[in-house]
């Protein structure tokens, strides 16, 4: 789980050289509570509960 959170944060911190500062700490602070939501439920259940009310099937594979 390590390296895939390591990925996460690489792209988060892609993301914020892309956006103006103050949508940068916005950012931060989402990617913040989705660190710690993966820590307690595990990047699967994270990604299942995001796309729960959408259209989208989800197919996780390991």
């Amino acid at each position: 789980m390590r390296n895939e959170i390591q990925e996460l944060r690489d792209i988060i911190n892609i993301l914020k050289d892309m956006m103006p500062e103050d949508c940068a700490e916005i950012l931060q602070e989402k990617f913040d509570i989705l660190l710690k939501d993966i820590k307690e439920k595990g990047l699967d259940e994270v990604i299942k509960d995001w796309y729960k009310d959408s259209d989208v099937e989800v197919i996780l594979e390991s």
